[in-house]
């Protein structure tokens, strides 16, 4: 897999990269270099998505691997056992979408990177319910039938997740 380095920063690509795939890489980690907002446009095929997320995962990659040579020279140096070398969490990405589609070649592009950042998909109930009768309705009707199921205790599912998040509890 090809690797740029970028502003600073070693960025895996799975493809040999065009300039404009560069050029927008290399913006959108000034962008989270400077902790300010970006406005980037490219023509529809270009790889945005794609280098939006190496882009993006290599600069948290970066920050990571700064930390931890930090805390290996803070140690090296560190006089009294007694002090405590404070880990600090890396920042978290979320990348939101209007659509489950969209959601979904988003996926598709990261597994074609060298990346594996642990990642949750959150959808609405359209996307998400299996009641069988509650998953048939759409919009407002979906919403007030699924809410009165659950309000009852009589949605089989949710009464299954809440067993399981309780037994869960109990054994913590």
């Amino acid at each position: 897999m090809p690797s740029y380095r970028i502003a600073g920063i070693d960025v895996q690509f799975p493809f040999e990269a065009y300039d404009c795939q560069i050029v927008y890489m290399e913006r959108v980690i000034h962008a989270l270099q400077r902790g300010c907002n970006a406005l980037l446009e490219s023509p529809t095929g270009t790889g945005k998505t794609l280098c939006l997320l190496c882009a993006t995962l290599a600069w948290r990659e970066s920050l990571g691997l700064a930390q931890n040579n930090r805390q290996h020279l803070d140690s090296q140096f560190q006089m009294d056992s007694s002090q405590e070398v404070h880990k600090s969490k890396l920042p978290t990405i979320i990348y939101a979408s209007r659509t489950h589609s969209q959601l979904q070649q988003v996926i598709r592009e990261l597994k074609s990177t060298a990346y594996r950042p642990k990642m949750v998909v959150l959808g609405s109930r359209e996307q998400m319910c299996i009641h069988k009768d509650i998953k048939v309705l759409r919009g407002r009707a979906q919403n007030q039938a699924c809410r009165a199921l659950c309000k009852s205790r009589s949605c089989y599912h949710q009464n299954r997740v809440a067993g399981v998040f309780a037994s869960l509890q109990w054994m913590a």
